[in-house]
């Protein structure tokens, strides 16, 4: 599973295509993440230009992937994916790159399934998917002051700088703080949802987190070998005055 897991991380990362920028290093936090939960199993690769006239009129200009690698035990192995197999299709929508093929999989949720149309032998086949829940969630991008490879970190962090005055006072803005959310969203349109952004704020005793989902705002905070962990559920809900001080 981890070295799944180093995979699936390299390809994600490959396909955020991030550039690094030059303004000055914020201030307010060291880290930014971007995080999945879900998985179907497959490791993919292009096809050269000799391997795609190869096929002929079976492969149409620009489209397929070739599965190089089939994890064990997961649900491309359980639907019959196999080395070899050429991905044309997911859920009618041609894939011509690994970006088309992690967002067919990003726009599931674990339980729900995604269905292909492939290629083997030369003969077109469907085959239908069902996503699963990786155990833990997995970092596919990230950004810290010194290594910046999320686009727009200046943009993040001012978003971050407001979350956190928002968490400071004694009945904070939920609403505010889901719009704030929602704007570092818009940076990553490919791979970003609720619940897999995680802004890190630097503390005396580590980092605390705060993460959006739709339905709660995730507060943790470390306290020695330990993690405090604060659901704001709806507007009224408060933290702690000195968990409220971390953020000031």
């Amino acid at each position: 599973m981890k070295k799944f897991l180093a995979i699936l991380l390299i390809a994600l990362l490959h396909c955020l295509g991030a550039q690094p920028t030059t303004q000055p290093e914020p201030s307010i936090a060291e880290r930014w993440e971007i995080v999945t939960d879900i998985y179907i199993g497959v490791q993919t690769e292009q096809l050269t230009e000799a391997e795609r006239q190869s096929y002929g009129a079976m492969l149409p200009r620009h489209q397929g992937l070739r599965i190089k690698r089939v994890i064990p035990g997961s649900p491309a192995e359980e639907a019959g994916l196999q080395v070899g197999d050429l991905l044309l299709k997911n859920n009618g929508a041609r894939i011509d790159s690994m970006e088309d093929l992690l967002l067919s999989v990003r726009n599931t949720r674990p339980g729900e399934f995604i269905h292909f149309a492939i290629l083997r032998d030369g003969q077109r086949l469907p085959v239908t998917i069902k996503v699963a829940a990786l155990p833990e969630p997995v970092v596919v991008a990230y950004a810290t002051c010194r290594q910046r490879d999320l686009p727009g970190m200046v943009s993040i962090v001012e978003n971050q700088r407001r979350i956190a005055g928002i968490l400071a006072v004694a009945e904070p803005n939920l609403q505010a703080i889901y719009d704030e959310f929602n704007e570092i969203n818009k940076l990553f349109p490919s791979l970003a949802r609720p619940g897999h952004i995680r802004l890190y704020y630097e503390t005396a005793s580590g980092y605390a987190t705060v993460t959006a989902y739709t339905d709660k705002i995730i507060v943790t905070v470390p306290r020695g070998q330990q993690v405090d962990v604060y659901n704001l559920l709806q507007q009224g809900d408060t933290l702690p005055g000195a968990v409220r001080q971390l953020f000031r």
